[in-house]
């Protein structure tokens, strides 16, 4: 027999091994009741979670954060409607500005061609 074939029919005596022990372990009356506990403390926390949750929906902090909330949205909605006015002003003037810029120009190459 090849050291191959040695270590592949180790690894499956391993394994057969393994999965005996799991069966032996999962089938046990320990495994069964830590099974149960875990499944009890899940349940239990998940309740738990479920009522603080519907708890901090209820609270007067919750109702103040939401109205606080409500109100920081608004004024910055307005203050961004403000803002959007001042830039297009601002940007307005530039534009007049530019275009005046642009008019000079033209009117020097104009004068220029001129004197040619």
């Amino acid at each position: 027999m090849t050291a191959t074939q040695n270590l592949a029919k180790e690894l499956k005596a391993l394994g057969m091994e393994m999965a005996s022990a799991m069966k032996k372990m999962k089938d046990s009356q320990e495994f069964k009741k830590l099974e149960k506990d875990l499944a009890f403390g899940i349940k239990s926390i998940s309740s738990s979670l479920g009522k603080a949750l519907m708890a901090a929906q209820k609270s007067k902090e919750t109702a103040k954060i939401k109205k606080r909330l409500k109100k920081v949205v608004t004024v910055g909605a307005k203050e961004g409607k403000v803002q959007v006015i001042k830039a297009e002003a601002v940007a307005a003037q530039k534009i007049k500005q530019a275009a005046k810029a642009v008019r000079n120009i033209a009117a020097k190459i104009r004068e220029h061609q001129a004197h040619k």
